[in-house]
């Protein structure tokens, strides 16, 4: 009776590699194989279930069909909304010190419509403007698990805002910012499920819970 010299778990006769963590069963020392049983990104690695050659991000071993997690891609989507989050806070505290500069910069010049003003003549705020960049030029990620939960985060962001039929008043240039966001996370999220049916379709299961989500959010039919 053998077992892994990394992990431990018992090998079947004949093993070539641990089906628990990947490891050689030819390989003397764990040091040795820890890389093969935990490298989750790189041009070229083994599957942790069957040790077969799989190339840089796959999502399943085209072996033994095992499921892989892109733990950098999985930071990539949180540290994406930090990002955006840090916009949204870095625009408060300007407008906070706005305020606090005198009347026509701050609650006066808010009641005038001054700052309105402003955006109708120049258009989106330069914080929408980032947002939306950042939207458009982030990658959709490649795990199944990794796109859905980027889905569940980018479709929260949705309003469902309308594009204003006149464009020329304040409040008019508000909602057209809200429509430009909007807008942005409805092509990012449709780029997203497409990603997902071509990635991992014939996880049907899978597929049923984004449409679902993306449903209730009206972002697809």
């Amino acid at each position: 009776m053998a077992f892994c010299v990394n992990c431990g778990n018992q090998l079947a006769e004949n093993a070539k590699f641990c089906t628990k963590c990947g490891t050689p069963t030819g390989v003397a020392t764990p040091q040795q194989a820890a890389p093969l049983a935990t490298e989750k990104v790189g041009n070229i690695r083994k599957c942790p279930a069957c040790g077969a050659e799989v190339p840089a991000m796959a999502v399943a071993c085209s072996e033994c069909g095992h499921e892989f997690s892109n733990v950098r891609a999985s930071n990539a989507v949180r540290e994406f909304f930090e990002k955006l989050d840090n916009i949204d806070q870095q625009v408060f505290e300007k407008e906070a010190a706005k305020e606090a500069k005198g009347p026509l910069g701050g609650a006066v010049g808010a009641m005038l419509g001054l700052d309105g003003m402003a955006k109708m003549f120049t258009g989106t705020s330069a914080g929408a403007k980032r947002k939306i960049s950042m939207i458009e030029g982030f990658p959709i990620p490649n795990s199944k698990e990794d796109i859905i939960e980027f889905i569940l985060l980018a479709s929260s962001r949705y309003r469902g805002a309308k594009k204003p039929l006149i464009t020329s008043s304040i409040g008019a240039a508000q909602k057209m910012e809200e429509f430009k966001l909007d807008d942005a996370w409805r092509a990012k999220c449709e780029q997203a499920y497409t990603k997902a049916k071509l990635t991992f379709g014939s996880d049907k299961a899978a597929i049923a819970e984004i449409e679902n989500i993306l449903k209730k959010k009206k972002i697809i039919k």
